[in-house]
């Protein structure tokens, strides 16, 4: 399937017979759909930019400013939600 992602992530289940096996299924089925949802283009319409006094959608300015190594003062990232 997938490589594994290295992520800390707490699974809680219902069923506490479940063998390992189907406890390794879930946690790849839920991987799964993190990582499709982890992706740059709904990274920016989650968010929005804030650069002083100033918001953006712009998914150029916001990539652009994630890669930079010191992003500088002032400048925040806001989730939508």
């Amino acid at each position: 399937m997938m490589a594994d992602p290295r992520r800390d992530i707490m699974v809680l289940l219902k069923d506490e017979y479940m063998s390992p096996m189907a406890i390794k299924l879930a946690i790849e089925r839920l991987n799964a759909i993190i990582y499709n949802t982890e992706t740059p283009e709904q990274f920016c319409q989650t968010h929005e930019l804030v650069v002083r006094n100033k918001i953006t959608s712009s998914p150029v300015k916001m990539l652009k400013l994630l890669r930079k190594a010191d992003p500088g003062s002032f400048r925040f990232l806001i989730c939508k939600n």
